[in-house]
């Protein structure tokens, strides 16, 4: 019997093949206008978190590195991440993307009796292996697929994509990082441009997680949500603000659920580099008198989305 988390992953691997093969059949004549755009911490096109329903231009190339944080509870976790991410313009609506964690580092302020008192103990959902104060080492390995399935640039009401991921479980298990399994799963975004100033992006959907056979236990699979907005939508300052959320389901233990507000700004040079800047918290942080925040911040190059469509020029009309 095929397990939730394997279909999750058929799906995923299902969609980057149908999707790649759909959008060969759909390029057009003429040319487009280009919109800024960055990257996400995931690789794809994006703000901070949020997913764009738009994607690279065909063979154009997006890279970033990123400091990202995160804070999570029980245990008072501090999880930093340095990160690189690359992507690729498979078609002007068909992007494929990666992201590895060259870097983990997990500080467990809480951390303690707890640990011992309960089996299966308390966790957070994605590091459920952390057994001391401090864990450093090599993260996990991403990669994925995103089709634009609409684009107000084409006269659409919104911008829609389908998005899929796959997880490699190359996290550290000496240290205690990651899942050690494999996870999987995809996203519905919209995209929405709020006037001319305003643009606006949100997505929904799920994660199946897996697990290191030797855990002893199961953690959960992840409804996923998200809305941001970006303004200006143009221009080379712009600010964002996200707010992020995951609701696990399925666990051996209890958990809360995080949901991070993160608000930051974004300078863009004309040639497409860029560097943000962050504070991300998170405002369903279970323990007394303890802010969860930190700095989030990234270097990177996104060359442009897609914009308005330009009709190749009339023929000319023949000389007399």
């Amino acid at each position: 019997m095929i397990n939730p988390r394997q279909r999750a992953l058929a799906v995923a691997l299902t969609f980057f093949l149908g999707a790649s093969s759909l959008a060969y059949s759909q390029e057009e004549e003429g040319t487009y206008e280009t919109t800024t755009a960055t990257v996400t911490k995931w690789g794809d096109t994006g703000y901070f978190d949020v997913f764009s329903a738009y994607t690279l231009l065909k063979n154009k190339v997006s890279v970033a590195v990123f400091r990202d944080n995160v804070d999570r509870d029980p245990f008072n976790l501090d999880i930093s991440n340095l990160t690189g991410t690359v992507a690729y313009g498979v078609t002007d609506k068909f992007e494929v993307f990666g992201r590895i964690d060259f870097q983990r580092r997990i500080l467990a302020q809480g951390i303690g009796d707890a640990l011992i008192a309960v089996f299966p103990p308390p966790h957070y959902n994605d590091e459920p292996r952390v057994y001391k104060r401090w864990a450093t080492g090599f993260g996990d390995v991403w990669f994925g697929g995103k089709y634009n399935v609409l684009s107000e640039y084409d006269d659409a009401p919104v911008g829609l994509a389908v998005r899929g991921f796959v997880k490699l479980p190359t996290a550290s298990s000496d240290a205690g990082l990651g899942t050690g399994g494999t996870s999987g799963g995809g996203h519905l975004v919209l995209s929405k441009n709020l006037g001319s100033m305003v643009g606006s992006s949100y997505y929904a959907g799920f994660r199946a997680n897996g697990t290191d056979s030797d855990l002893g236990y199961s953690v959960g699979n992840a409804f996923e949500w998200g809305a941001g907005i970006n303004v200006p939508r143009d221009g080379n300052l712009r600010a964002t603000v996200e707010l992020t959320g995951s609701a696990y389901t399925g666990a051996d233990y209890k958990q809360t659920d995080p949901v991070d507000l993160l608000a930051g700004v974004t300078y863009q040079m004309e040639n497409g580099v860029y560097v943000t800047a962050g504070l991300r918290t998170n405002v369903n942080f279970q323990q007394e008198g303890i802010t969860a925040t930190g700095l989030n911040v990234s270097v990177g190059y996104h060359p442009g989305t897609r914009g308005n469509f330009i009709p190749p020029p009339p023929p000319r009309a023949p000389s007399k």
